[in-house]
């Protein structure tokens, strides 16, 4: 029986204590002083119990004493936060420094007294970034430079013999070459992947490593042409095909597609080669696409008029084909921890514009959905299995998780989609570039609307445009 006017608990077989004690009752009693003050605690429960706080309310747990202060400012709770928030491997915001100088907006945020490799400066930057999204705060900045690839970290351009790589921490800066394998020769295909760049010219791939101050060369094989009647992939054409993982680099060539070749990350030595004709069991096995996820690779192909997706698991060197059985030509797979999503090409006059997008559990193979999207605007999987694709004039954001899904209107003329952050999404259609709220389908902002673009490429914090006089710009919200 609870007992309103003193606030104790009564029970007939223990004895009865106040809830709430005088300063004299907690004197004569120590323990119950020591329970009631949080400072008896030792450090590691009272980091735990900060866990459990959101960023917010952290700050103005900082704001009660220096104690709380120096528990709330711990690497351990912020780090915490830095891996709920997908932050912990983001290496762009371990630098204080910008782009370029924002006139709109300063970051302000001095971690002298944290150091150099603090987690709550790490998130302080990321949420630096985000409001700049969220707010529409950027500068645009016109490149003297034509690039071929722009990522997080650095600007790729081709010029002549070499390949010079800038850095986009600070002002746009020189940061190395790299002698090119086949000089004065145009490069295929290139890609930039966990601190690997990879790049073919005239049938010779070469991997490059990020170390501190330059990039070191892993891998450099000029591959044979094979002796494989099987046609070109008519989805990459004349384009190496190239995926890379944290264990392994994965190469299928165009003029020998049967044979995917696989190359260790860590010494660049060729581990093995699979032989998808072997593997399968069948000579007229077509391939139409391919995708890695850690160690398994999946692979969309056709065996006379039936198509499939294999899987195919490199630690243990194992191929399970047919994977799935499907109706259509896989042109395009994405793959999270626990979602395999397939492009699929109808052959038929009504639908030329248009794809079929199935959705399976990849540990059950449960078919979760089928859609309908736009042929030839990219689809955007994230790592918390959000969909996101487009149909005529509107855009789906579709968790999967939660089997509920969110819709609105855009230009019928989209080209290019790219997620943010998990937040945002850049929106590319014939009249320029505009960046939306994922979360609400709210128009934030339009960076360039006046010219047209030829292409469109985005980073969590830049995105570059190329016009149709051969100008590149960056809208630079760093």
């Amino acid at each position: 029986m609870v007992q309103n006017e003193h606030c104790s608990i009564t029970n007939p077989n223990l004895s009865s204590y106040p809830m709430v004690m005088s300063e004299h009752e907690l004197e004569e009693k120590p323990a119950y002083k020591d329970m009631a003050n949080f400072d008896h605690l030792p450090l590691e429960v009272k980091e735990v119990i900060f866990l459990y706080l959101s960023p917010r309310d952290l700050k103005q747990c900082s704001l009660v004493c220096s104690k709380w202060s120096d528990i709330v400012n711990s690497n351990r709770v912020w780090l915490k936060i830095c891996e709920v928030e997908g932050l912990s491997k983001k290496k762009v915001l371990e630098e204080s420094c910008s782009m370029i100088e924002n006139p709109m907006k300063h970051y302000s945020y001095s971690d002298e007294k944290l150091g150099p490799k603090h987690w709550r400066s790490h998130f302080n930057r990321y949420r630096f970034v985000q409001k700049n999204w969220k707010n529409g705060y950027y500068v645009l900045y016109r490149l003297p430079l034509k690039p071929i690839l722009l990522n997080e970290h650095c600007i790729v351009e081709h010029a002549g013999s070499k390949m010079i790589i800038y850095s986009i921490h600070g002002l746009v800066k020189r940061f190395c070459s790299v002698d090119l394998a086949s000089p004065d020769s145009k490069i295929d295909t290139i890609i930039y992947k966990n601190d690997y760049l990879v790049y073919t010219q005239n049938r010779n791939v070469v991997c490059l490593k990020r170390y501190k101050d330059s990039y070191k060369k892993m891998i450099q094989v000029a591959l044979e042409t094979g002796n494989c009647n099987q046609p070109r992939n008519d989805c990459m054409k004349s384009q190496f095909t190239i995926r890379i993982s944290d264990k392994f680099i994965i190469v299928q060539d165009p003029l020998n597609p049967c044979m995917l070749s696989f190359f260790e990350t860590n010494d660049g030595s060729i581990r093995r080669q699979v032989d998808l004709h072997k593997a399968l069991g069948n000579l007229s096995l077509f391939c139409t696409c391919l995708e890695v996820y850690g160690d398994m690779v999946f692979l969309g192909y056709r065996i006379g008029q039936k198509y499939y997706i294999g899987m195919y698991d490199y630690g243990k060197d194992v191929w399970e084909g047919p994977f799935l059985s499907i109706q259509h030509r896989a042109v395009e797979l994405y793959v999270s921890q626990k979602i395999l999503c397939a492009k699929l090409c109808i052959e038929s006059r009504d639908f030329n514009q248009l794809s079929q997008l199935c959705v399976w559990l990849r540990d059950t193979n449960y078919k979760l959905g089928e859609y309908c999207a736009n042929k030839h605007v990219p689809v955007v999987l994230t790592e918390n299995d959000v969909l996101i694709y487009s149909f005529r004039d509107e855009i789906t954001v579709r968790k999967l998780r939660e089997s509920s899904g969110m819709s609105f209107s855009v230009s019928p003329s989209v080209m290019n989609i790219c997620m943010i952050w998990d937040k945002f999404l850049v929106i590319h259609d014939e009249k320029g570039v505009s960046v939306w709220d994922a979360m609400t389908g709210k128009k934030i902002v339009s960076p360039l609307r006046s010219e047209s673009c030829i292409a469109v490429c985005a980073s969590n914090t830049n995105i570059l445009l190329r016009c149709e006089d051969d100008r590149f710009l960056v809208v630079s919200y760093w």
